[in-house]
């Protein structure tokens, strides 16, 4: 019911030639795939997979679907908004598409908010509703990524709630998410390079300072007091443990700016060794990847805050 595909079982007598009934062959699948008209709402931005254990206890992925409008700071706005945020809304939904493959412990919500570039008021809206009983194992963001390893910028992996500007409160899922994201791809050197310029350089120099001069293959993931998306406004409201994955963008001249499109991530992407093209899908894959892994991570084993 609701966003979900029905369930529908199809039956049909099999006889043979003369007649005799010998037995009956049967199918079962979402009504869509075997041919309804209208099988659910197709405008839905929250969709559900009830979890089998723990149905009251939420594990949310999401993306912001907005784009900053026009006269928006500091490049005008824009129609397109590729990298902020259409590059978080497809990484999701195809974490998603790998999620609903499976059954779940706990319940699996995707949502994709509206206005974050102005308030949060979709976010917010949505705390506001969360219906009474269900509580928020974790939440995982994608917002504004993309253009980053095996790119010149820095992957940045912003994990909170974060009080006191040390690595300590959320190590449980820093460890988790260097693990899981270095399982099955070779980014331990970019690892520790992107600790390195995070404890030595800072936060802004990774999202506000455009240093892909540099050259430097970095993907750092870190506590931080600067979230700066929908994950901020669940760590702090619901006390919830969140993590966002996001790339440049202060420091980027096309960040809320008309050229925010796909061919400008495309030729930010161009490295010594390989083109735009290869390299973005090569980002691409590895997050969507590293969200799908740690969803299902996560859905067996939460990290809640203990800070």
């Amino acid at each position: 019911s609701g966003s979900h595909a029905q369930d529908a079982a199809m039956i049909m007598p099999v006889f043979l030639d003369d007649g005799e009934l010998v037995g009956y062959t049967t199918v079962k699948g979402h009504w869509l795939d075997i041919g309804a008209i209208a099988p659910y709402c197709a405008d839905t931005t929250d969709v559900f997979q009830e979890g089998t254990m723990f149905p009251d206890e939420w594990l949310v992925l999401g993306a912001h679907l907005d784009v900053a409008e026009a006269g928006s700071p500091p490049g005008g706005g824009t129609r397109i908004g590729a990298h902020d945020n259409g590059a978080g809304v497809a990484l999701v939904l195809e974490a998603a598409r790998g999620l609903a493959q499976f059954d779940h412990r706990r319940t699996i919500v995707v949502c994709f908010w509206s206005n974050e570039e102005n308030g949060y008021d979709g976010v917010d809206r949505w705390i506001d509703n969360i219906p009474a009983g269900v509580t928020l194992s974790n939440y995982l963001n994608a917002d504004a990524v993309g253009t980053n390893w095996p790119g010149y910028y820095t992957l940045v992996v912003d994990i909170i709630p974060e009080t006191d500007n040390q690595i300590n409160e959320q190590w449980p899922m820093v460890r988790l998410a260097e693990w899981i994201g270095s399982n099955n791809n070779d980014i331990a050197e970019a690892l520790r390079l992107g600790r390195e310029i995070y404890n030595t350089e800072g936060y802004a120099s990774m999202k506000d300072v455009d240093s892909s001069d540099q050259k430097r293959l970095s993907i750092s993931v870190h506590e931080s007091q600067r979230g700066r998306s929908d994950y901020e406004r669940i760590a702090d409201q619901l006390d919830v443990v969140s993590m966002d994955f996001g790339s440049l963008t202060g420091g980027s001249d096309c960040y809320h700016a008309p050229c925010d499109t796909l061919d400008m991530m495309v030729d930010m992407m161009v490295t010594d060794n390989g083109t735009g093209v290869q390299n973005l899908v090569e980002s691409f894959d590895l997050i969507s990847w590293w969200l799908f892994n740690l969803a299902m991570h996560l859905d067996e084993t939460p990290i809640y805050n203990e800070s």
